[in-house]
This record gives structure tokens, C-alpha cells and sequence, in this order.
């Protein structure tokens, strides 16, 4: 199997070539990705209607689908030789946007980022492209998957079979496939995002590197993998305000793989669902999404996040309405006191484990702090906690609506929150 990598421990002439380099990668922390704040491309918003997207299956890499749905984007880049045929409507997602060229090329735009021209197999990029544009070229195979958002959109896919690499190891996965895939030796563990074994991945085949805004704080390992010849997408899919979103990132990765129909019908199905959230009556139930640091802070999410989005979406209402802090990013700290003059009267608090640490029964609860005895919703017994799926089931958002909603009407079916007592 081509991922039976059995060689990768050989020597190569590239180890004299890295130690060259004498790259010094350094330790992050990657549960406290950072978000920035960012706002619409201009390029995903320019649309006209359907007639005037004159494509045909034959000439444009869009699938049946969404060649159907092609808008006229005026601001869609000129590149030299293609003809400009339409870019793909987008619903939720504004951190990027696809534009469909002659000859099945497409070039995903992602802000604040790149431009990345996707080429077709066989076919040769073309002259005159700007310096922000990063050449991927079809097909792909062994892709190092160093962020884990991505990997649930691949397996809804059904592209699994293209990742050979990973940054995480096979306890870090919550995904059953990517657990599975790691555990069978298809998928490899290739070092941290900011200290990757680059032997192993040149002499893998590894055709392409999927990264997130953390790899923006180590420029020189990105440097080093571009140099080896692997070009660096970058996820942004943190950036993205609405949960939906995050999910409809899966429409990016569907060009690289030909299954722009196949996204369209999954994504579909997520929006309805939310459909389903719109019909949810509001409540006036307050809700505390949190979690505790080591040195005992608390850290909330800001009220622009898409986290509050989904608990007012099903139903509930925010413990804040403006954020308690001077921040921009998703997570904001504040001392225990400040957390408790507002959480303390909750109707309901929801510990995220997934950065909190592991928290299975009200006792461990109490014992992160005993001020937690006098809250409203532990006398109530309201207090739920994150499973581990949650951050790495982008496929799946919409789910998390429908819990919280579970929660507040007193359901029990839930997939990503689980009550404690």
C-alpha cells in the first residue's frame, strides 16, 4: 500500500540539506489557537444571477451541481490564457471563494491568505500568476494533515484514503476514521505542526501541507516545507463567524478532489437542520460556556463567537451581551470572581473539556473550585460537559445546536454534551 511507509527511516541526501537549514522549531501550545478577527471578502459577495454564468460541465472543473449555481463574480482575479467562467455561491462561509477558469482550473481565494490554483492533473499552471499564488497541483496523495479541523470534512468526503501524515497521534483522534486510519498505519504521525519530520514526508510522496493560522507563528517551518517542494494551504476556517461557516470550508476542499456535488449535498443537509433551529422558540434560560485555566482564571467566549451563535440559535441566551473583556479573539480570561458575578445565576453551565481537562462527574467539577458549590445551575442540577468530538467534528456543527436545544427543553439525545451529576 502506498502508505506503508517502511523506507521513511532511510538516509537521504536531504538530511545533509536540513541540517543546513538548521531550522529551530519552536514549542506551541496548539488548544490555544488564537482567531483572527476578519472580515468578507469582497470577492464572495458579488453575485448576479444564475443565467449569467455561462458554463458547461465540459469546460469548467465544477461539478453538475455547481456549474447549475456558478454566479459572476466581477472581482474574480484575471489569469493570463483561462477564460473566467463563474465562482461558486457560497451561503455562510467568508474567508474564501472559488473562481472556475477554462481547461478545469479553479482558484480557491482564501483572505488574508492566498490564492491557491488548483491545476488539473497533467495540465501546466500558467505564466504571469502573482506572487500570492500558490500552485496545487492535481491529483494528491499522502497529504500531511497538521490541523484538525479539516480531517472530519475530508472523511465526509470520502478522500480519507488521500492523507498519509498527521501532526496529532492516533490517541489525540476522536474521528473514528482518522482514529482507525492511524491506528492500521495509513495514516502516519509526522511530527508536531511546528517541528514536522521533513524526511518523512519528502521521501512519503507528501503532496501537499493543510495548516491553520498557527503556523503563521513558525514562518521558517513553512518556509522549509514550500522549500522541499510541498505547497501550504492554510485553513481558515477559525475566522469564520457563523458555525455553518466552518462546515462549508468543505466546499474548498471538494475542488481539490473533484466532489464539488458530493459537498453541495452534504452541506445541504447540514442547513437544514439549522432550518429545523430556526423553529426553535426562545427561552430565557442563560447559559455559561466555559472552562478553567491551571492558574485557576476562567475563560469565556466572546459574544461574537460562533459558540454563542449556536446557543442563541437553539434557543438559549448568553450569560453575556457585550464582551466582559477589552479582546478580539474567541477566548477571553477573566479572574474566578469576575466569572462568578455573572455565571453564578446561570440556568446552565456547559464545561468545555476539550481545553478544561477532563471533567466526568460533579465531583471533579467542585473540586476546580469550591465556588462552584453556590451556583444556580449545580443546585439545579444543570451542568454539562464537551466530549472531545466537539472541536474536531466540523462535519457536524449543527449538531451542537440541536443539543444545547436538548438541554434547555430537557432532552437527552445528544451527540457532543453529556450531563453530569
Amino acid at each position: 500500500m502506498k502508505k506503508k511507509l517502511a523506507v521513511l527511516l532511510t538516509a537521504s541526501l536531504l538530511c545533509g540539506m536540513l541540517s543546513a537549514c538548521g531550522q529551530n522549531q519552536s514549542e506551541d501550545d496548539s488548544a490555544s489557537k488564537s482567531s483572527s478577527s476578519v472580515t468578507k471578502s469582497e470577492s464572495s459577495t458579488e453575485t448576479t444571477d444564475e443565467s449569467s454564468a455561462e458554463t458547461t460541465n465540459e469546460s469548467s472543473a465544477a461539478g453538475e451541481t455547481v456549474a447549475e449555481n456558478l454566479v459572476m463574480d466581477e472581482n474574480a482575479p484575471e489569469i493570463d490564457s483561462l477564460t473566467y467562467e463563474g465562482s461558486m455561491s457560497l451561503e455562510y462561509a467568508t474567508q474564501f471563494a472559488v473562481h472556475y477558469y477554462s481547461g478545469g482550473y479553479a482558484l480557491i481565494d482564501v483572505v488574508d491568505s492566498a490564492k491557491y490554483l488548483v491545476v488539473p492533473e497533467d495540465a501546466e499552471a500558467p505564466e504571469g500568476l502573482g506572487e500570492d499564488t500558490v500552485i496545487l497541483q492535481k491529483p494528491f496523495d499522502n497529504i500531511f494533515m497538521s490541523t484538525s479541523s479539516p480531517m472530519a470534512l475530508f472523511d465526509a468526503l470520502g478522500t480519507m484514503d488521500t492523507i498519509g501524515f498527521a501532526a496529532n497521534e492516533e490517541d489525540y483522534w476522536y474521528i473514528d476514521s482518522a482514529a482507525q486510519a492511524m491506528k492500521d498505519g495509513d495514516i502516519v504521525y509526522a511530527g508536531a505542526f511546528n517541528e514536522p519530520d521533513y524526511e518523512m514526508l519528502t521521501d512519503g510522496g507528501c503532496s501537499l501541507a493543510v495548516e491553520d493560522l498557527m503556523i503563521t507563528y513558525t514562518p521558517e517551518v513553512k518556509e522549509m516545507i514550500e522549500q522541499l517542494g510541498i505547497p501550504v494551504f492554510i485553513d481558515m476556517s477559525s475566522s469564520e463567524e457563523h458555525p455553518l461557516g466552518r462546515t462549508e470550508w468543505i466546499k474548498a476542499y471538494a475542488v481539490l478532489f473533484d466532489k464539488e456535488d458530493e459537498a453541495e449535498s452534504f452541506f445541504a443537509e447540514q442547513i437544514e437542520k439549522v432550518k429545523e433551529a430556526e423553529n426553535y422558540e426562545k427561552t430565557d434560560k442563560t447559559v455559561a460556556f466555559f472552562y478553567i485555566k491551571s492558574d485557576g482564571s476562567a475563560v469565556v467566549r466572546n459574544t461574537t463567537d460562533y459558540m454563542v451563535k449556536m446557543i442563541d440559535m437553539a434557543g438559549g441566551k448568553y450569560i453575556y451581551d457585550e464582551p466582559p473583556a477589552d479582546a478580539s479573539g474567541s477566548n477571553i480570561t477573566i479572574t474566578l470572581e469576575e466569572f462568578y458575578a455573572v455565571a453564578s445565576e446561570a440556568d446552565y453551565l456547559i464545561y468545555n473539556t476539550s481545553l478544561g481537562g477532563e471533567v466526568e462527574s460533579m465531583d471533579d467539577f467542585l473540586a476546580l473550585n469550591e465556588l462552584f458549590s453556590e451556583f444556580k445551575a449545580v443546585k439545579d442540577g444543570n451542568v454539562y460537559i464537551t466530549n472531545k468530538l466537539l472541536y474536531q467534528a466540523t462535519d457536524s456543527l449543527a449538531d451542537f445546536i440541536i443539543d444545547v436545544h436538548q438541554m434547555l427543553t430537557g432532552g437527552s439525545d445528544m451527540k457532543f454534551l453529556e450531563k453530569i451529576s
